[in-house]
């Protein structure tokens, strides 16, 4: 009797089988994982723009003069005020007349003209005072369209009055992979000046 070792055709290509089925699934599985992990990214990173842009628009807010923001023109996409500010430099906003010294106008909105020349306009939130400085605040801002197909306008960008205070929403949206998926994220707070 001959002792013939190794594996018939048939024994070879049932292996193969087996390998290959566990091999796709594997790469399944790690595919779905790997978007998975993108779509979490992109949410955390929509997260942190509209998060940060709130905190410093909240904390410029408040600070604002009452009488300097630009109410008549509210809602809309910007706002405009002046902060309290020691213009004569004895140590008090307030002149010797007992008037609030007051700083140039600043805005917060799009940066529609590209303030600070980086190329990024209307999904980047900046604030800016007299057009000489310029601070971002936020990227990646929503660009203002229907995204429901409600027939409502969803804005990256919208102040408001609410009572006394200004009612702030940022909406952002981050890419999240190859597929085309988008992740966004929005965050609303009324602001009320204490000047």
């Amino acid at each position: 009797m001959k002792n013939r070792a190794g594996f018939t055709l048939i024994e070879t290509m049932i292996a193969i089988s087996v390998l290959s089925l566990v091999a796709g699934t594997i790469f399944l599985l790690s595919t779905s994982t790997r978007d998975a992990a993108l779509a979490q990214e992109a949410k955390l990173n929509a997260q942190d723009q509209v998060r940060n842009a709130m905190m410093q628009i909240v904390r410029e807010l408040r600070q604002a003069a009452t009488a300097s923001i630009n109410w008549n023109e509210l809602p809309g996409p910007a706002i405009t005020y002046r902060l309290p500010r020691d213009l004569d430099g004895n140590g008090i906003p307030v002149d010797s007349v007992g008037n609030l010294e007051l700083s140039p106008v600043r805005a917060i909105g799009r940066d529609t003209n590209d303030l600070n020349n980086d190329g990024v306009t209307d999904t980047q939130l900046v604030l800016s005072e007299d057009d000489v400085f310029v601070r971002v605040l936020g990227n990646r801002l929503l660009v203002d369209r229907d995204v429901n197909g409600d027939g409502q306008l969803e804005r990256g960008i919208w102040f408001e009055r609410a009572g006394a205070g200004v009612r702030v929403t940022i909406r952002a949206e981050v890419p999240a992979g190859a597929q085309g998926l988008v992740m966004s994220s929005q965050i609303q707070e009324t602001v009320f000046p204490r000047n």
